[in-house]
């Protein structure tokens, strides 16, 4: 009798495509065994942001604050055009005293195999090479062991395809990485429309499916990972500590208003200022309660730099202008600030709650005065 053995990475899940590729090989059940291995990265987490530009803008700005943390990163994208405008984006915030041809490369079809071979070698081996602008070309079957955040500019065309993108990154399982999804309000608008029309989706049953006694006594096994660890863990992700290999991407400017003689509607009075001040100071002793005293991970770190006085007063002035928690993010790690991913959802809610409350009592004022 012989033994017929097929093995692959990209076997679909359980339903009609599966049991149509079996059937093609002559595996009919039940007369055949399948045996399935997790390829789950438990060390890396999944974050869904809503774009704010479209995709087909040349400006990117919700991008920065993960190159600026200084790590290994591939940032996908569907159509070369689309790599293309976020490499030109990238190149024209390049700080200076870096060179941006070194640290920011493309990976796609146009390329030559040796050059998209030597840029996932200069991942792994050249501490200056931080970035990697691809197309679907390196979503399958590239491994750069170096990577840590995979970034997907719009969702992908399949969820299968999202799956392989996200697992580019954390390939060693020895360090912390991050998927992040950038996807258009559009996008979010068509996903609910198919849930509310299919309903529940029901998935074909593949029989006999059971793991041989042999293959079971020699598995080797991994030591499983602390669930409440790596989520703790996850909130630090130390950027990569030399400045002067990978210098901060230059923060995208807003065009300057004109100014007139009349007082901007957008700054806050004396009063107003003094009540957010006063709330931004309980806030601080808040998050070094929280940060500190419950997670425990920063407590050599001094007071003072948990909530700096840069931060207190950037937001004391800006704060009418921060419309979303994009805006808040660049800045936040423009100034390094530690916190973002545990304490940036509060400080933007914090935000939010000042200005409702500031924005409630001029509007009372003023029809007082009707």
């Amino acid at each position: 009798m012989i033994s017929v053995f097929t093995i692959t990475v990209t076997m679909p899940q359980p339903g009609p495509p599966l049991l149509s590729v079996c059937s093609a090989l002559g595996f009919i059940r039940p007369h055949f065994h399948l045996i399935r291995y997790s390829n789950e990265h438990p060390n890396t987490k999944i974050l869904v942001h809503t774009l704010t530009s479209a995709l087909g803008d040349t400006e990117f700005p919700q991008i920065i604050p993960y190159p600026n943390q200084r790590r290994k990163t591939v940032i996908h994208a569907r159509t070369i055009d689309l790599g293309y405008h976020i490499f030109l984006f990238l190149l024209k915030l390049s700080p200076e005293s870096s060179n941006p041809l070194r640290r920011i490369c493309m990976y796609n079809s146009l390329a030559s195999d040796g050059y998209n071979e030597k840029t996932i070698d200069l991942l792994d081996t050249d501490p200056h090479c931080q970035i990697v602008i691809a197309t679907k070309a390196m979503s399958v079957g590239i491994h750069a062991e170096k990577l840590q955040d995979s970034i997907s500019v719009g969702t992908s065309e399949t969820q299968d395809c999202g799956k392989q993108e996200g697992g580019r990154a954390g390939q060693n399982l020895d360090e912390l990485a991050r998927q992040i999804i950038f996807t258009t309000l559009k996008e979010l608008n068509e996903v609910q429309n198919i849930i509310k029309v299919s309903g529940e989706v029901s998935v074909a049953a593949v029989a006999c499916v059971k793991l041989p006694s042999k293959l079971k006594s020699k598995k080797k096994t991994t030591p499983s990972l602390n669930p409440a660890k790596i989520c703790k863990d996850l909130t630090e992700l130390p950027p990569y500590t030399n400045k002067t290999t990978l210098p901060p991407f230059i923060l995208p400017s807003t065009p300057a208003k004109q100014q007139t003689g009349k007082k901007k509607a957008d700054e806050l009075k004396k009063s107003e200022v003094i009540e957010v001040r006063k709330s931004l100071a309980m806030y601080e002793e808040r998050l070094y309660f929280e940060e500190r005293l419950l997670v425990g991970l920063h407590r050599n770190r001094p007071l003072s730099s948990y909530f700096p006085k840069v931060i207190r007063d950037w937001i004391t002035v800006e704060l009418p202008k921060i419309q979303s928690r994009a805006d808040l993010n660049v800045i936040l790690a423009s100034l390094e600030w530690p916190f973002i991913e545990t304490q940036g959802s509060n400080l933007f809610d914090l935000i939010c709650s000042l200005k409702k409350d500031i924005y409630s009592r001029q509007r009372t004022k003023s029809l007082k005065q009707y």
